[in-house]
């Protein structure tokens, strides 16, 4: 099956054509400046079928903006989907993502400072 270090490369390089910060190391995202984009939490199932190996990533992208209003991180999210859906090949592996779901919320840092946090989660699936 697919190397998952190669479909982590192939997710940050999708990213990467953003112009933003992409952390994946909690000590990074310690000192990020916001806005920025974490790669988060990813969990693997099976997608097998009669004839071929396939499995489904989730995979957790954290988006973070301490801009005054939703605006900044409404457009980042909606950046991060436009370079993540889609079909695309990985190696001689087929793959199609879609965003599964999206959540933003308002939340506050240790010092009581207000910022944005949105949870995108992206469907895999790879044959």
């Amino acid at each position: 099956m697919i190397d998952l270090i190669k479909v982590q490369k192939f997710i940050f390089d999708r990213i990467s054509q953003l112009s933003y910060t992409i952390v994946d190391d909690f000590a990074i995202y310690e000192q990020a400046k916001t806005p920025y984009i974490q790669l988060s939490n990813l969990y693997i199932d099976n997608d097998n079928t009669k004839n071929t190996e396939g499995m489904v990533i989730q995979q957790y992208i954290n988006v973070y903006s301490s801009y005054k209003g939703k605006k900044e991180i409404l457009q980042i999210a909606q950046a991060i989907s436009s370079v993540m859906n889609g079909k695309a090949e990985i190696e001689e592996y087929s793959v199609y993502i879609e965003e599964d779901t999206k959540t933003i919320m308002l939340d506050f840092d240790n010092n009581g400072n207000i910022f944005y946090h949105s949870v995108m989660i992206f469907k895999i699936h790879i044959q």
